[in-house]
């Protein structure tokens, strides 16, 4: 068994920059289930916004998590305006990004896997939106993507493989302009807290605020 790691950008002109962080993002997953035995993906979105962190530091960026920023939107004619949280600032010679993120768990073989994960990924991509607050700065939503399967089905390595890499391929027909995966070989088959699903892995799906 092998880890099943790799990132892809759907958006060339808008994300080509992101490779760099996402592959990065993929080995922290690897490197954490094989020092600590664990899987880190299965925790909450904040924890995931902590890995991307740590991606983008390693691939030679900046980055600050869950700091204070004003957002606004729309209503009707006029704007709303109030203080809140920012998830993620990442930054390199070239500027900022502003990174909103979601979590949700993704059964491995749902029918309607790019439909839902559309629909994560645009409330974060809203989000983002909001933080922006008329900032000219590049922003994006982040979807985190938990990917789990009843343990009762009892697939064998090469079926839950096989799963694995067809989920991959179907959300490369989703909104998303980048994605990533990382589904470490120690965490292939590991047991979620209620120990009655596997998460074997992780997918991310990423897509650019409008201007």
């Amino acid at each position: 068994m092998k880890a099943i790691v790799g990132a892809e950008i759907l958006d060339q002109d808008r994300f080509a920059a992101w490779l760099p962080v996402l592959q990065e993002w993929g080995a922290c997953h690897v490197e954490f289930a094989q020092q600590v035995d664990d899987a880190a993906y299965w925790y909450t979105e904040r924890s995931n916004v902590g890995i991307l962190a740590q991606a983008a530091w390693r691939s030679g960026r900046v980055a600050l998590e869950e700091y204070q920023a004003r957002k606004s939107r729309q209503h009707g004619h006029a704007t709303k305006e109030w203080l809140g949280r920012c998830d993620l600032w990442i930054s390199d010679e070239q500027g900022g990004e502003l990174i909103e993120a979601k979590q949700e768990y993704l059964a491995l073989r749902s029918r309607q896997a790019v439909f839902l994960t559309n629909k994560i990924l645009a409330t974060a991509v809203k989000d983002a939106g909001h933080t922006r607050n008329g900032i000219d700065s590049a922003a994006c939503g982040i979807a985190f993507l938990p990917v789990y399967l009843r343990a009762s089905c009892a697939p064998t390595a090469e079926r839950l493989e096989a799963d694995i890499l067809a989920l991959i391929a179907a959300l490369r027909t989703s909104e998303a302009g980048m994605m990533a995966w990382s589904f470490p070989a120690e965490t292939r088959e590991y047991l979620g807290a209620d120990g009655r699903n596997l998460i074997p892995g992780i997918i991310l799906l990423g897509a650019s605020a409008p201007t």
